[in-house]
């Protein structure tokens, strides 16, 4: 009611000083005057008005404070008032209430640390990972490579045998044939170290281009049953050869000198 008043009162204000405004535009001489005078008393009128609206509202604030005070004091003792159980529980319940609160914190605390632990955990993971993924990536290329070393030297020991096995044909026939001529033990004798010193000349070659990879190693039981190393030559062999192969194939003849026994 009191902010309806107020409302009104500065509406017939505006009012007024609007009809003041028009009245001056229309209005000369007496007219005018009476106009003004009328115009003022209205003027003065609503004033009085406005300011007993404000004491109207002042006052009414003023009440509604004192009110609200009351009701909290009521509020109070009636609080005093309950029985000390109710109190006592109520003060427990507050009281678990704030510990819960602390441990609330302290729990999410933790959980940002464990968090924050676990995603470096997972970072670390992600790197040793890839980095397991290089080691496995270079050791895939050089067991690639070793293979490829591996099957050329197979492919040189095939070739070796087909050519002892087409010699030992040709051999063979030369035989056979000698058989049916008288034998001259030195021509025979002659015979055979020409074709053995012209596929040892061969290997030889081969094994000398190809000495610093395993290929070569490969070669090396060939040429130790062609010159019938012994044990100790074939190790003292094999050992000049280690020194001058990179570290990665430094292990390659050994399976082929013990399949030759040596």
């Amino acid at each position: 009611i009191v902010e309806t008043s107020s409302l009104d009162v500065i509406l017939r204000i505006v009012e007024t000083s609007a009809l003041v405004t028009h009245w001056v535009g229309e209005c000369k001489g007496k007219a005018l005057e009476e106009r003004l005078r009328r115009a003022q008393g209205d003027a003065e009128e609503s004033h009085t008005a406005l300011v007993k609206c404000r004491s109207e509202c002042a006052k009414a604030v003023s009440a509604k404070e004192v009110e609200v005070k009351q009701r909290l004091m009521q509020l109070e003792t009636s609080t005093s008032s309950w029985p000390s159980h109710i109190r006592q529980r109520t003060e427990e319940a507050e009281a678990d209430l704030a510990k819960a609160q602390d441990e609330l914190v302290e729990i999410r605390t933790a959980m940002q640390k464990e968090q924050a632990r676990l995603h470096a955990r997972v970072v670390q993971l992600e790197e040793q990972l890839v980095d397991r993924e290089e080691e496995r990536t270079k050791a895939m290329a050089e067991n690639r490579r070793q293979i490829g070393d591996l099957e050329g030297a197979l492919q040189i020991m095939n070739e070796a045998r087909v050519a002892l096995q087409e010699e030992r044909d040709n051999l063979q026939e030369e035989i056979e044939l000698e058989h049916s001529k008288p034998r001259v033990e030195s021509t025979d004798r002659s015979s055979m170290e020409g074709v053995d010193v012209l596929y040892l000349k061969n290997v030889v070659i081969k094994f000398l281009e190809e000495q610093a990879t395993t290929a070569g190693m490969a070669l090396l039981p060939v040429i130790a049953t062609l010159l019938q190393f012994t044990p100790e030559e074939f190790k003292r062999t094999q050992t000049a050869m280690e020194l001058l192969k990179p570290p990665a194939t430094a292990s390659g003849a050994g399976g082929w000198g013990s399949s030759f026994g040596l």
